[in-house]
């Protein structure tokens, strides 16, 4: 017969192993496998000045022919 962990047993191992505290996560829009997270403002300036190298470039090459 196999002795079966009651509740106060099971709640007295996640206060040991720290199981019972839960992190707030910092405004994350996506947690990856490896804990990194990407923040809105972050994403969004990224690909304002990507597309804002886009437009630089494509205008050079326009003014230049």
């Amino acid at each position: 017969m196999v002795n079966e962990p009651t509740e106060k047993d099971i709640a007295d191992m996640a206060v040991k192993l720290g199981l019972n505290k839960t992190e707030p996560l910092k405004n994350p829009l996506f947690h990856g496998d490896f804990g990194h997270t990407i923040n809105l403002p972050l994403l969004i300036s990224t690909i304002i000045l990507t597309l804002a190298g886009f437009v630089l470039i494509f205008y050079w090459k326009i003014k230049r022919n």
